[in-house]
C-alpha cells in the first residue's frame, strides 16, 4: 500500500506521541493510576479495561471496586432504580436519571403465577430481587446476576408477598439479605442469609406488616416502614441493625398526624426514607393535601424534627390523591424529589413552595430505591468485600 510522503510524516508524528504518552503513563505509580481511574463513571472505567493491560489488571481488583464507587462522580447525585413487574411473570429494572430517558437495565422471566416480585434497597452498587422462594443478587450497571440460595420459609403463592433488605456488615465485611415472609396469621417470619454461605438462617420474627416497599439504610440498619397503609399506631419504622440481627421499633414523632390526629377524624398515611444520611418518615392525613416530613436528627436519642410541610395540592396536573403518601427520594440543589410510585417524579422547592414535574411515565411505576452503579461484583460480594456507610448532612446537596 503506498502513502504519501506527508501522510507517512503524519503517521510516524502520530505513533511516536503515543509512544511517548504511553511511556509518560507507564511512569505514574500503580496506586496513583488507581486513584485516577476511580474518578471515572462506571462505564468509563469499563471501557478502560480493554486499552491498557495495566488499566484492566488496577481495575479488575475488588478493592478497586469499592474505591471507584466511593470516589466516582456520580457518588452525590445516585440516580432510581425502579422494578416494574408484568404478567406476573416478567420483572425488569429500569433506570431513571434526570435529562436521560428511561432506561431498562435489567430483563427477566421468572417462574410463572407468581403475585409479584420486590427489590430491597441498593447496597454499594447491587441490589437483590426477591421472588416466593427464589432470591437473585444483581449489579443493574454491569449486568452481572447471581442466583443466591432458595429461602427455606414457604408462602402462600395466591395471597402473601415477601419483603426483604440487603446490608452490609461493616464489622466483618460481609454482606447480607434478610427475607421476610407475610404469613396467613398476620406474622411475618425472618429469615438472613450471609452472602457466601450456602443456605439462610431463621431469626426471630419481623415486628412490622404487609411493606413490601424497598427499605433504607441508616445508622448500619436496615428501616422499613413499620405498618400498612392507613394503620394509625403510633409504630413508624422497623429496623434491622446488621451486624446483630437484632430488630427494633421506632414510634412516630410526637406531634405528628398519626399521634395528634388520627383519633378524631382520617386516617394517617405514613412512609419512611432517608434524606441526607437522616431517616425521614412523610407523613399526611388522608383528609387533607398537607404532608410533613420528619427528619430523625438524633437517632439514638430519638429526636425528631419537622422539617418541611408540603401542600400538595399546589402541584400541576395534580393525580396523586389525598389517600396516597408521597414518598421524598433525595434532594439535590435544594429541591426534594418527590414519587408517587406511579411513574411520576416532581421537584418541590421549600424556598417558593413549588413544583416541577419531570417525568411522568407509566413504565416507571413500580418500587423504587436510589441507586448509585458500581463495579462491585456480586460473586465478589460473596467473599465480603464491602463499603463503610456514610452520614450526610441536610444542606449538603445529595
Amino acid at each position: 500500500m503506498h502513502f504519501p510522503e506527508n501522510n507517512k510524516i503524519r503517521i510516524r508524528r502520530d505513533c511516536g506521541q503515543q509512544e511517548l504518552a504511553n511511556k509518560k503513563v507507564k511512569k505514574i505509580p500503580p496506586n496513583v493510576m488507581a486513584e485516577i481511574l476511580s474518578r471515572l463513571p462506571t462505564k468509563s472505567v469499563a471501557r478502560f479495561r480493554s486499552a491498557s493491560k495495566l488499566w484492566n489488571s488496577l481495575t479488575c481488583e475488588s478493592s478497586f471496586a469499592l474505591q471507584q464507587f466511593k470516589n466516582g462522580p456520580n457518588k452525590n447525585r445516585p440516580s432510581v432504580l425502579i422494578l416494574n413487574w408484568r404478567c406476573n411473570i416478567e420483572f425488569s429494572l429500569n433506570q431513571f436519571e434526570e435529562g436521560r430517558p428511561l432506561s431498562e437495565k435489567l430483563y427477566c422471566i421468572g417462574p410463572k403465577r407468581l403475585p409479584c416480585y420486590v427489590m430491597t434497597n441498593s447496597c454499594n452498587g447491587l441490589i437483590c430481587v426477591l421472588g416466593l422462594r427464589s432470591a437473585v443478587m444483581v449489579n443493574p450497571g454491569t449486568g452481572e446476576v447471581m442466583m443466591l440460595p432458595e429461602g427455606t420459609i414457604g408462602c402462600n403463592v395466591h395471597k402473601l408477598p415477601v419483603s426483604g433488605g440487603l446490608g452490609f456488615d461493616i464489622s466483618t465485611g460481609e454482606y447480607k439479605v434478610v427475607r421476610f415472609v407475610h404469613c396467613l396469621d398476620r406474622t411475618v417470619a425472618s429469615e438472613v442469609l450471609t452472602l457466601g454461605s450456602e443456605s439462610w438462617r431463621r431469626i426471630s420474627n419481623a415486628p412490622l406488616q404487609d411493606t413490601v416497599r424497598p427499605p433504607v439504610v441508616v445508622n448500619e440498619a436496615i428501616h422499613w416502614t413499620a405498618k400498612c397503609d392507613r394503620h394509625d399506631g403510633p409504630e413508624v419504622a422497623v429496623s434491622f441493625d446488621i451486624r446483630h440481627e437484632t430488630f427494633d421499633v421506632i414510634m412516630h414523632p410526637e406531634g405528628s398526624h398519626s399521634i395528634t390526629e388520627s383519633s378524631r377524624v382520617g386516617r394517617t398515611v405514613s412512609v419512611v426514607g432517608e434524606l441526607a444520611g437522616y431517616l425521614c418518615v412523610s407523613d399526611k392525613n388522608t383528609l387533607t393535601s398537607q404532608m410533613d416530613i420528619w427528619i430523625l436528627m438524633d437517632y439514638s436519642q430519638r429526636r425528631w424534627i419537622k422539617q418541611y410541610s408540603i401542600n400538595l395540592q399546589a402541584m400541576e396536573n395534580r393525580s396523586w390523591d389525598y389517600v396516597r403518601v408521597v414518598k421524598p427520594l433525595t434532594i439535590r440543589d435544594g429541591n426534594i424529589l418527590l414519587t408517587d410510585g406511579r411513574g411520576r417524579f416532581d421537584y418541590y422547592d421549600p424556598g417558593s413552595e413549588s413544583f416541577r414535574m419531570i417525568m411522568h411515565d407509566s413504565a416507571a411505576a413500580g418500587y423504587t430505591t436510589l441507586h448509585v452503579e458500581s463495579l462491585v461484583s456480586p460473586a465478589a460480594a460473596r467473599h465480603g468485600t464491602g463499603l463503610v456507610y456514610g452520614h450526610g448532612n441536610l444542606d449538603a446537596e445529595n
